[in-house]
């Protein structure tokens, strides 16, 4: 299956700062780390699963030794045999993360980590360990023999036996082609690895992917146009957000993955960042975009109730940003829904300005503190005293409600990022309000829910998000009038 799309071909490119020089020796038993010094050539990378094992990497101390050589049988099981694809491919160089980077030099972790987009893009193939667990498990994994049927078949005078097998997923093609079962796959790094490269070739549990920009193909048959983690239709998203429907796009798979550090959340997605910002030329601010912060506010945790969000064991992000905690979010966007029939999403918010604190010398990397100060309406919430209407007969547990000062007395039900209710009904929480739609049956709002922390005046956090509409919220002054707007810091 071929196309006439020459964004797949790599021909020669300058040379990330270290490869993995395969054929340096005429021995097939050696390799060694070269660093190019600007050269141009062809190179691989691999994108694979450390694994829990202790991992064979360059640091400060053996960079030295492995400029002079490598014994391959040193190495796991996984980078061996990459090597040899790499060999078989007549390319020289291979890239592997865990060798081409100190692994305990935090700065240079940092300046490379942030260039995953030209390394993985820039690769004449990207080899993905694509269902190997760990990196002893090596690309080759045991397959299971599908189950064969055989039949008498005759086509043009000729008979013969056919051996036919079940396909798995042929009824949804799109779920096979994402391969979202496979280790690799629950792996919040190999997201931007497979997305960024130009190829890939995905060794999976029962067989070989080729993907690319033109199509993705399978050993079985199964053929699809198009790179499985890019948008498939553009047009189509262009009413349902503001901002980069890429980004959001990426947001959906991006969450479920696994972390080996939880401090990576935001470090992991530095190279898809980099092109949108290439691309949109909007500024990057903690997994939200400056252009439209608005929208990025209005994200949703999503299962708090049955203990499926958390908070970080350490600060990672400002409260207002989706990278604050771990769990399922979603409701992404302030487009027009294509379903409901309201407006599109006007602001009853103004972002004044914001600022973020970083870690080290990645620009989409770790943040260490940051600050959004806005100018909203701030509506106090009280916990509502007014039963359910089958609270007798459905003694199961609600979400918390809460009224506003105008609203009706059954008030909206309150979702929190990661609180329990218990400990958010003590605190001193209000609904400070984003944007508004109208509908033809009265008006729809979209709010954080928000509480005072310690420091100067006017700082709060964000806490959860609530929907009110015109019940719920009933007639307020700032309506009418916009000196009744607040100024506040979202820490």
């Amino acid at each position: 299956m071929q196309h006439k799309d020459t964004k797949c071909s790599r021909g020669d490119v300058k040379l990330p700062l270290r490869v993995v020089d395969v054929e340096y020796d005429a021995a097939p038993s050696r390799i060694r780390l070269y660093e190019p010094n600007g050269m141009s050539g062809k190179y691989t990378a691999l994108s694979y699963v450390w694994g829990k094992q202790n991992h064979y990497t360059t640091t400060k101390s053996s960079i030295d030794n492995h400029r002079q050589g490598i014994a391959l049988d040193e190495l796991p099981k996984t980078l061996q045999d990459a090597v040899t694809l790499t060999r078989k491919l007549g390319v020289q160089y291979l890239w592997v993360d865990a060798l081409c980077i100190r692994q305990d030099d935090g700065p240079e972790w940092e300046r490379e980590s942030s260039k995953m987009a030209d390394i993985y893009s820039n690769a004449y193939l990207t080899i993905a360990a694509t269902g190997s667990e760990q990196a002893t498990t090596g690309l080759f994994t045991q397959r299971t023999l599908p189950d064969y049927v055989k039949f008498k078949y005759t086509m043009d005078g000729v008979q013969g036996d056919i051996h036919a097998f079940l396909l798995q997923d042929a009824l949804m093609p799109f779920s096979k082609g994402l391969l979202s079962d496979e280790p690799l796959s629950k792996r919040g790094w190999a997201l931007q690895e497979r997305f960024l490269a130009s190829r890939n070739l995905h060794f999976a549990t029962d067989q070989l992917f080729y993907e690319c920009s033109g199509h993705c193909v399978s050993e079985d048959g199964f053929k699809s146009q198009g790179h499985f983690y890019a948008v498939r239709d553009p047009k189509a998203l262009e009413e349902q957000y503001r901002g980069p429907s890429l980004w959001y796009h990426m947001l959906s798979f991006y969450y479920p993955r696994e972390l080996t550090k939880s401090s990576d959340k935001l470090p992991a997605l530095s190279g898809i960042v980099r092109l949108i910002e290439g691309q949109t030329a909007d500024k990057y601010v903690a997994g939200l975009w400056r252009s439209q912060l608005i929208e990025g506010l209005t994200w949703q945790a999503m299962g708090t109730m049955s203990g499926k969000t958390s908070a970080p064991p350490e600060y990672r992000a400002p409260s207002w940003s989706w990278a604050s905690m771990d769990g399922p979010f979603g409701y992404l966007g302030l487009g027009k829904d294509p379903i409901d029939t309201f407006e599109k999403w006007r602001d009853v918010a103004t972002v004044i300005g914001c600022h973020i604190d970083l870690k080290g010398e990645n620009s989409y990397g770790e943040i260490t503190a940051g600050w959004l100060k806005i100018k909203a309406p701030l509506e106090p919430l009280l916990p509502s005293t007014e039963p359910e209407p089958d609270w007798e007969t459905v003694p199961h547990k609600r979400a918390l409600r809460m009224t506003t000062r105008n609203g009706n007395a059954f008030g909206a039900y309150m979702m929190f990022d990661t609180l329990d209710q218990d400990t958010a009904s003590e605190l001193p929480l209000s609904a400070l309000v984003l944007v508004q739609a109208k509908g033809k049956t009265g008006s729809t709002y979209q709010a954080l829910i928000v509480t005072p922390v310690d420091g100067p005046h006017g700082d709060y956090r964000r806490v959860g998000k609530v929907i009110l509409v015109d019940d719920t919220l009933g007639k307020c002054g700032w309506m009418d009038d916009d000196t009744q707007l607040e100024t506040i810091t979202l820490v």
